[in-house]
């Protein structure tokens, strides 16, 4: 009976031995979203027309309001500047010959901010998927050397929160 109880007492062992010496595996699944910035302009472009020496206009008075959309994943901070134009200096200040001001606004034009020739950061921010308007106030100089038509930019930056 001894020998008996010993031989599957071994058995037991080798067994155990051989199940813990087995593997497992298990899998961790991933994902991962990735973030990325953008935005449009809607229409992107305004028409102000033919304008007198000295003049003012706003983007209001003209229906040429741009709308600025976030696609973004997440919310995005804005920054603007503006150029010189073909002939004309961009100005800060009351336009002369050859310069011009220009304005912008997020509040209808209700407070404004001049434009410059270097980023004016953090001037609204837009959460993920919605949208600003944004106007212009546009100030002729009082006199011009030149009797062209003249174009510029203005370059609208989207930066992470």
């Amino acid at each position: 009976m001894i020998k008996k109880f010993i031989a599957l007492s071994l058995i037991g062992l080798f067994g155990i031995c051989f199940i813990s010496a087995g593997s497992s595996s298990g899998l961790v699944s991933n994902s991962v979203q990735p973030s990325f910035l953008g935005l449009t302009i809607t229409d992107g472009s305004v028409a102000w027309g033919t304008l007198s020496l000295g003049a003012t206009s706003t983007t209001i008075s003209l229906g040429e309001s741009q709308t600025i959309t976030n696609l973004s994943t997440e919310g995005i901070n804005l920054a603007i500047k503006g150029s010189d134009s073909n002939s004309w200096a961009l100005t800060t200040s009351t336009p002369t010959t050859d310069e011009f001001q220009q304005d912008f606004s997020f509040d209808n034009l209700s407070s404004t901010i001049a434009l410059t020739t270097n980023y004016n950061s953090g001037v609204e921010t837009l959460s993920q998927d919605s949208t600003t308007t944004l106007d212009f106030a546009l100030q002729m100089p009082t006199g011009s050397s030149v009797n062209t038509a003249q174009t510029w930019n203005i370059d609208i930056l989207g930066t992470s929160e």
